[in-house]
């Protein structure tokens, strides 16, 4: 078993009902397995990451490439008279794949993407519970992680994982960490879902042997730089001007690269897109697009659950200008929140039914002074290639240390004139 998955509720027009979903892997690749009710709930308590299993009496089907990440073209059902045995391992279907990334690599994946990641834990927070605009309890860990690139990011569990989550122990508890969600909260952050793997304290792979190795030997001391520090006021984060950017940076990017370009800049809000929402409807448990499904049910198809509410979430575009260019910016939740100063179900009100009021808020907002973490990507659209702005983090102005910045700035200026 190399993934296993959370026993989740769903909800269609035939009642209600829990599903769970693994993964098994032998040396042809992986294919994933799924039961319903009570075939669900007794083979969720049957099987365990890393063991070995001879499954019999299932259904076969095409994969539906929407949730599943296995390897084969195919998936397989479990029915009431399926088997799942477990069996000895003789050693000859090996061990977990990872294809893993450096977390300082993960600045430039895109939000959303599923990542694998080992590091070192250095912190390991207590449950903390947090109540859902629809009264649901949900109960979150966060967990801390650092790797030989000197950099920090921050894993987030939920529900019975984060209950059950055991830290690893000895001199350097290490984790891997299967098909975590790359997320964005004021820069990267790794989010948890039900396929997320979690393997502790690993030590048959190089990468966990080499980052023991990193750590033991100096690694510990070091005082790693957070993915999801925001916008820092430090010379590590100079700033570029908007014209700048768009005659080196923009320029020199290629459509077919993922990774795009990092800058941070100072600039004014001179006004906000009008076409289209400024919000998407998402799903209370991932914030992924649900549809609206008729009866005041909501459709996510990425768990395949209807709800009775949905969750308001930004995509929010905005012009900035500097002195010496302008830019379109897109931001999503977060950024939105903090520049608007409300949640996004308000201007979703707004938006739709007082559309004065709404062009009001966004007035009240224009020529005000921000500095970005913004990623710029070369994108094509329609068979024109355009340039993509998308802000990581945000925050407002902090005048007392701009101006040391500035007075830094010429200080160098004078020093090389």
């Amino acid at each position: 078993v190399t993934s296993k998955g959370e026993l989740k509720k769903y909800q269609n027009a035939k009642g209600e009902g829990v599903l769970f979903s693994f993964e098994l892997t032998d040396d042809s690749g992986s294919i994933r397995l799924t039961g319903f009710r009570e075939t669900a709930e007794k083979t969720f308590e049957i099987v365990q990451m890393g063991k070995v299993y001879a499954v019999s009496k299932t259904s076969v089907k095409p994969a539906n490439r929407q949730f599943n990440r296995s390897t084969s073209e195919y998936e397989m059902t479990l029915n009431y008279d399926s088997s799942v045995e477990l069996v000895e391992d003789d050693g000859s279907l090996g061990q977990i794949t990872y294809k893993f990334k450096k977390i300082s690599d993960l600045d430039a994946v895109e939000v959303n993407t599923f990542v694998d990641v080992i590091g070192v834990v250095t912190d390991v927070g207590d449950i903390r519970e947090i109540t859902t605009k629809a009264g649901e309890q949900l109960k979150k860990r966060e967990i801390t992680l650092v790797d030989d690139s000197n950099r920090s990011i921050q894993l987030t569990l939920w529900r019975d994982r984060a209950e059950a989550f055991n830290a690893p122990s000895g001199p350097v508890p290490i984790l891997a960490i299967k098909a975590a969600r790359r997320g964005e909260y004021n820069g990267a952050v790794l989010g948890s879902s039900g396929d997320t793997g979690l393997e502790i304290d690993v030590s048959k792979i190089p990468e966990a042997e080499a980052l023991r190795a990193w750590y033991m030997s100096g690694g510990k001391d070091v005082k790693p730089e957070p993915l999801s520090a925001g916008v820092s006021n430090n010379r590590s984060n100079e700033r570029r001007y908007l014209g700048e950017v768009k005659e080196h940076d923009v320029a020199s990017l290629d459509p077919s690269d993922s990774k795009g370009a990092y800058f941070t800049t100072r600039a004014y809000i001179m006004a906000f897109r009008k076409e289209g929402k400024i919000y998407y409807t998402a799903c209370p448990e991932t914030a992924k697009k649900v549809t609206e499904a008729g009866d005041g049910q909501w459709l996510c198809e990425a768990t395949g659950k209807y709800y009775d509410h949905c969750d308001y979430r930004y995509i929010l575009g905005f012009n900035v200008h500097d002195v010496t260019n302008s830019a379109w910016f897109a931001t999503f939740n977060e950024g939105g929140e903090a520049l608007l100063g409300r949640p996004a179900q308000e201007m979703a009100m707004l938006q739709n039914n007082d559309p004065t009021e709404y062009d009001d808020v966004l007035a009240q907002h224009r020529y005000e002074l921000f500095s970005f973490r913004v990623r710029v990507k070369q994108e094509e659209y329609n068979g024109e290639v355009r340039p993509k702005y998308n802000v990581m983090a945000m925050s407002p102005v902090e005048y007392a240390a701009e101006t040391k910045l500035i007075v830094d700035d010429l200080a160098q200026y004078h020093m090389s004139a």
